[in-house]
């Protein structure tokens, strides 16, 4: 038998397409202010809290405030809340209780609430319900959280001239 050999070529066109997206991530920081610049305050270096609180006594409340807002950079809101509450361990933190909530003006009359109850005390160990406010992008708005702090009304004598330290810090999730 004889083989027979063939070849045959067929021609064909090709084509792509291609497409490319270019990417970047938001940006999200926060800063804080007590009545003064605004900045970004690390742990190491936290903003001050102008309680005026030199000689204490018991039930009598002492008033701050703490801004925060988006920096300018920011191109994304979110909602900032209390993180925590600590301590430094003085002699005086047993005796110690605070609320907080929020106000543009951080007085008594903040913490007057028409509308719903107003924030209970808590020990400085105890963890509080924290206001949660909405922050929007580029430092447009700002949340004022007031922090009212007192010795307890039935505190003991024994905590006269004693002493403590105390540090909130604000956290924040972008939206």
């Amino acid at each position: 038998m004889l083989g027979v050999g063939g070849t045959v070529t067929l021609a064909a066109w090709t084509d792509s397409e291609s497409a490319a997206g270019s990417f970047e991530a938001s940006v999200f920081r926060i800063e804080s202010s007590t009545g003064g610049e605004w900045r970004e305050h690390a742990a190491e270096e936290p903003a001050t809290l102008e309680f005026e609180a030199g000689s204490m006594s018991p039930g009598v409340s002492h008033f701050a405030r703490m801004g925060a807002r988006t920096t300018a950079d920011s191109t994304t809101s979110g909602v900032v809340t209390v993180a925590s509450v600590s301590h430094d361990g003085g002699a005086l933190v047993p005796a110690l209780e605070y609320r907080v909530t929020i106000a543009d003006t951080c007085t008594a009359a903040a913490f007057e609430k028409t509308d719903a109850a107003a924030p209970a005390y808590a020990g400085i160990e105890a963890t509080l319900p924290s206001p949660e406010v909405d922050i929007s992008s580029a430092g447009a708005d700002t949340a004022w959280f007031c922090f009212d702090v007192r010795i307890t009304p039935d505190a003991s004598p024994a905590f006269q001239g004693t002493t403590a330290l105390l540090r909130w810090t604000l956290g924040a999730v972008s939206t």
